[in-house]
């Protein structure tokens, strides 16, 4: 019997078996934990590599997988055939969904072997709506960023990130993201009135090597390297909690439900290969697998075919940013391929903060981006090798809305039904996000703009909230603990019943930490 299991190994896991880890208590994680099968062997540049023509299997594959049908609902940098292992297919349970998208993975590490590494925290304000505060997760946060080794500067948006003092040191900016970011200097006082910041980005890699994890190659390879070196991902972490022999590690297996057996806990499962069904007995359970799942093992461990819990994610516009001195000049390809600067802005329609970051266009392939020019195919592919050296992207991240929400259920039959509805970003919010990026002096235009589908912004949460007063048996306590399932804790995006603008990574990892903390002192 063990004194805890934890069921998942994704970043609210991983930051669960890292406390555990401090108080000398061993769990056992059990995971199905999918690993990738191929790595990139040639380590040069993206476009070295693309001169010497050879890149065509991590690219699209053998068979063209990139094309297929099933990856046409993926974001780019789910599409490569090389993080195929991410989002594969468990064989037990199907996600059927209308007017959604979610995306759900069954990974060592989660679907974190594909984020951005985007990990700043909430500022206060952001916890409006939740029953804990900042000062609640300052001290996770703080071990966190200290285990991950967290890049960024003391600047603007530290009034949001917070102020710290053991920052690694930042990656090196585009030519493209100095420009932006002169321009607002020059502005900045008349900005800042208008609650307008710009900054540095708080990420998971930097220009100097911390821990296990490599300084930043520049080679334009995070969209299709599976576990990039020098891109901090919590699989780092696992791995070296199994190294230390600080945690049991048991992949291959699929959790369905969990029964209660007097002051213990059986968690019943199935091997991946046989199907044949497994039991583990603990004293305390931590659910750890990802908003989807761990509501359909609550859902399925309680036999409950009826209620429709509320499933969030934050909405999500995209916007390209023109550059014309830029047009036909030679593409930069030295530069850090995702997140160059973060943008912060109060919206007046939702009175909350919103959260923009302005990426390079330097790893995606060009094809994502032929179906936005109006031209024939051929003057298509000839228009994007001119004007991409011209371009940057904004992905603005909106506050969760409950309007948006999908209604998560289990069916009797076993597969789990995501129901939206066909509403979306509004119309208003799409000119505001505008004005605030022409303000900057970015040149854009709202018609440009696009909706990222229901379910693409993957910040799920919502179907099991803290609550301080739990009401229905799908809220858990303060302490993560479900309010009729004693011994059973809830430490994913699940416990949040908002999700604010900032991205919530780290937010989500801190709060299982103050959760775990809390479960240890009641063993």
């Amino acid at each position: 019997m063990y004194d805890v299991i934890i069921v998942g190994s994704g970043p609210s896991g991983v930051a669960s078996a890292l406390e555990l880890s401090e108080h000398d208590i061993k769990p056992l994680i059990l995971d199905v934990g999918y690993t990738a099968q191929k790595r990139i062997e040639n380590t040069k540049n993206l476009y070295g590599m693309k001169a010497d023509q050879n890149c065509t299997d991590f690219l699209v594959g053998k068979n063209f997988e990139y094309f297929t049908k099933d990856k046409q609902n993926l974001p780019a940098k789910l599409k490569s055939p090389y993080f195929d292992f991410v989002t594969k297919k468990q064989p037990f349970f199907e996600v059927q969904q209308k007017n959604y998208n979610a995306i759900t993975s069954y990974a060592k590490g989660g679907l974190a072997n594909a984020w951005g590494s985007g990990l700043m925290r909430f500022s206060s304000d952001e916890f409006s709506g939740l029953p804990i505060t900042l000062e609640d997760l300052v001290p996770y946060y703080e071990k966190l960023e200290k285990e991950i080794g967290v890049s960024g500067k003391n600047d603007d948006l530290s009034l949001f990130f917070g102020y710290l003092d053991h920052l690694q040191e930042p990656l090196n900016s585009s030519k493209k993201t100095l420009k932006i970011y002169s321009k607002y200097n020059k502005n900045k006082k008349l900005l800042n009135k208008k609650n307008i910041f710009l900054g540095t980005p708080r990420i998971g890699v930097s220009q100097n090597k911390f821990d296990v994890r490599d300084k930043c190659k520049y080679d334009n390879l995070e969209f299709w390297q599976p576990n990039h070196s020098s891109l901090y991902t919590p699989s780092m972490t696992l791995d070296k909690l199994i190294s230390q022999n600080l945690v049991d590690y048991k992949s291959g297996v699929f959790i369905d439900r969990w029964e209660k057996q007097g002051d213990t806990i059986k968690v019943i499962g199935f091997e991946v290969e046989t199907k044949k069904e497994v039991a583990f007995i603990t004293k305390k359970l931590i659910l750890a697998s990802g908003t989807l799942n761990t509501s359909r093992i609550v859902l399925k461990s309680r036999k409950d075919y009826e209620t429709k819990l509320n499933f969030l994610d934050n909405p999500a516009i995209q916007f390209p940013i023109f550059f014309p001195s830029y047009i036909g000049q030679r593409l930069e390809t030295e530069s850090f391929g995702l997140t160059q600067l973060n943008l912060f802005y109060k919206s007046e329609i939702l009175n909350k903060n919103v959260i923009g970051a302005i990426v390079e266009l330097t790893s995606p392939l060009r094809n994502e981006f032929l179906d936005k020019f109006p031209f024939s195919f051929k003057s298509n592919i000839d228009c994007i090798k001119y004007m991409l050296p011209s371009m940057m992207a904004v992905q603005i991240f909106l506050p969760s809305d409950k309007r948006l929400a999908g209604k998560l259920s289990l069916k009797k039959d076993g597969n789990i039904e995501i129901v939206g509805n066909e509403l979306n970003v509004d119309d208003e919010l799409i000119a505001e996000a505008t004005s605030k990026l022409t303000n900057i002096g970015l040149l854009t235009h709202k018609s440009l703009a696009v909706k990222i589908s229901h379910g693409n912004g993957i910040h799920y949460g919502g179907t099991l909230p803290m609550n301080s007063n739990p009401l229905t048996p799908y809220e858990t306590t303060i302490d993560g603990e479900l309010a009729e399932n004693k011994n059973i804790y809830i430490v994913d995006g699940s416990t949040f019943k908002v999700i604010p603008a900032t991205n919530y990574s780290l937010s989500v990892m801190a709060n299982s930490m103050r959760i775990t903390q809390k479960m240890v002192k009641t063993l």
